[in-house]
């Protein structure tokens, strides 16, 4: 899985000062596939993150706060003045913070953006979750074979373009000196995401990774480095580097000259590691101030979720709009910690059933957004979908259970499923 050893070559090759400068995906080597101005992330990717990066220089870099940004600390970029474009907008910064401990830099500036994106802040939850991942990274270049089959790419020419990809983490790293990693691999097949599946090259440094939370996209980590060198035999042969769903029967470089044998069974894919977010909130926000928008409210919910033009149409934002059709308003949603976006019918209330003493009661299972205000949860129950009730009397609570930022929540009926016809349902009101 991790090759420690390449780590080091890795994070020179993504260094501003290497030969080569976005995100490598599966599915295309199209300079334009994924590139942000004219394929930005939509669908059920709509809003997942582009609307808070921008560019220092020629990097990525995600906005945080109303007067701060942050990017990789391996940059060597310090406090500046240095220009800062967000929304066609340049801004100056004034001074910098450099997070103790991890590859990380924030940034201050000279005014005050419109908006910035929320911080993960559910530490270790980052495993497994979808994410999507912004750079400015090198093209797709050209396919490279082993063993008579293909097994990725190299990487391709500068163009400086911002592109985003997704993936999923694999797994969670403290690479000691470098902090606290998530590690993300290039899979090919079922094991990956299909066409937008990516992985990262050299000038990738500095761009975010968005993973949800409570139904809205997060800051989640920032990019530092990648699995390489890479050679053929043990002795003799260039080093290259790529990105490869299967490396395995490849040699991997040790940081020091030597060469260590990656075995099988294939495949093996290669990965990216990003600086993870919430190991380092509590310094972020001694910096920041605790500013970063957090969706406590639906109004707070709403902002993270929707542009400023979809906020003025309340068909797309409003608590009753369904702008991905799964059957969930906006209002349920934010409540049950699902996104607007992305249609996940999943995410609405599940019956079940619960044996006490031989008889059977009606249970409804519903996820609850740990530290929402301004919405309220009622089970209500019925015998012909006409009259509902609930309180003392009609229904008890089961269980809660936390799960990150959500809390999982069973209610039983009172009333027996065996004395005739039984429905639960849960509405989600706010004042």
């Amino acid at each position: 899985m991790k090759r420690l050893p390449s780590l080091l070559a890795a994070a020179v090759a993504l260094s501003l000062t290497a030969s080569a400068p976005g995100v490598i995906i599966l599915g295309s080597g199209d300079p334009n596939a994924n590139d942000t101005e004219f394929n930005p992330p939509s669908g059920a990717l709509t809003n997942s993150g582009l609307q808070w990066v921008g560019r220092l220089y020629d990097t990525g870099a995600a906005v945080i706060s109303p007067n701060h940004f942050i990017s990789a600390e391996h940059l060597g970029i310090g406090d500046g003045p240095h220009p800062f474009v967000f929304q066609g907008v340049t801004y100056m910064t004034n001074g910098s913070f450099k997070v103790p401990g991890a590859d990380l830099r924030v940034w201050r500036i000279s005014g005050t953006f419109p908006t910035w994106a929320p911080l993960f802040s559910s530490p270790g939850a980052e495993l497994g979750r979808h994410l999507v991942v912004f750079g400015a990274g090198t093209r797709r270049g050209a396919a490279y074979s082993f063993g008579g089959t293909q097994r990725g790419w190299l990487w391709g020419d500068i163009d400086g373009r911002l592109r985003w990809g997704e993936n999923k983490v694999a797994s969670l790293l403290d690479i000691g000196g470098f902090g606290q990693q998530i590690y993300g691999t290039f899979d090919a097949g079922s094991a990956g995401l299909g066409y937008h599946e990516c992985h990262l090259s050299n000038r990738d440094s500095g761009g975010p990774v968005f993973i949800r939370e409570g139904g809205v996209w997060k800051v989640a980590a920032v990019n530092f480095s990648v699995d390489g060198y890479f050679a053929e035999a043990a002795t003799g042969g260039d080093f290259f580097i790529g990105a490869f769903t299967d490396c395995s029967g490849l040699y991997s470089d040790d940081g020091s000259g030597n060469r260590d044998f990656i075995p099988g069974p294939a495949p093996v894919p290669t990965g990216f590691y990003s600086t993870r977010i919430s190991a380092y909130l509590n310094d972020i926000r001694t910096y920041i101030g605790n500013t970063d928008l957090r969706p406590t409210t639906f109004a707070t919910w709403q902002s993270a979720c929707f542009t400023a033009t979809q906020l003025a149409n309340a068909s797309l934002s409003g608590p009753s709009a369904d702008p991905d059709g799964d059957g969930l308003t906006n209002l349920e949603e934010f409540a049950f910690g699902s996104a607007p976006w992305m249609p996940s019918a999943e995410s609405a209330p599940s019956l079940g059933t619960l044996n006490i003493s031989g008889s059977d009661y009606l249970t409804v299972s519903y996820n609850r957004v740990a530290g929402l205000t301004g919405v309220t949860y009622v089970v209500e129950a019925s015998s012909d979908l006409q009259t509902w009730q609930s309180g003392s009397g009609v229904t008890t609570l089961v269980s809660e259970t936390p799960q990150a930022e959500l809390v999982r929540v069973v209610v039983r009926d009172q009333t027996p499923v065996g004395g005739g016809r039984r429905y639960l349902r849960v509405r989600v009101s706010s004042p």
